[in-house]
């Protein structure tokens, strides 16, 4: 409930000084280690179903699977 609570503060534009302190952590890195911790989850888990678009671009070549993705979010 307490991660549900900071996430939610996150995206409403709370700082993360802020956060670390109304969760009591002693140490601002505390509360960056499970903001990030929290985004490579969510990486994994997009890896798991979108392999070849989230894939690192092989040097020289960019999939055209990584146009669409930059085409869609353009539109966003």
């Amino acid at each position: 409930m307490r991660h549900t609570t900071a996430i939610f503060l996150l995206k409403a534009g709370v700082d993360f000084a802020t956060i670390s302190q109304w969760l009591g952590h002693s140490s601002l890195n505390t509360t960056m280690t499970y903001a990030r911790a929290d985004i490579d989850l969510k990486r994994q888990a997009l890896m798991q179903v979108f392999p070849e678009i989230l894939a690192p671009p092989r040097a020289g070549h960019v999939s055209s699977a990584a146009i669409n993705i930059v085409d869609w979010l353009k539109r966003l």
